[in-house]
């Protein structure tokens, strides 16, 4: 695994998301529910992106491995004018960011 800190410029994100905890985890689910659709987003402007949002920033100041976040499976766009039906949109704004390559 690989980490560096940059600056990342805002991305438009397409894709899925899904409710689990550590102990309930459906990436898997995620995932297969996703990569047959991948087709159907236009404007790809990076590879697949793998992402968690929690809901607070307490989230591992509280750690426990049942609680609940938001995972994605998506893939970067340039903009947000054809969002596939039983897809959603996330937009990371600018900041600065730790950065995991993991294949």
């Amino acid at each position: 695994m690989f980490l560096r800190i940059e600056t990342v410029k805002e991305k438009k994100l397409i894709g899925k998301t899904l409710r689990m905890s550590f102990t309930n985890n459906k990436t898997v689910d995620l995932w297969s529910n996703f990569m047959p659709r991948r087709k159907e987003i236009n404007n790809v402007n990076s590879e697949f992106i793998s992402l968690e949002v929690f809901d607070d920033v307490s989230f591992f100041s509280t750690f426990y491995p049942s609680k609940e976040f938001n995972k994605w499976a998506c893939i970067e766009v340039k903009d947000y004018n054809n969002v596939p039906t039983e897809m959603q949109t996330l937009t990371i704004p600018e900041s600065l960011y730790a950065v995991f390559l993991h294949k």
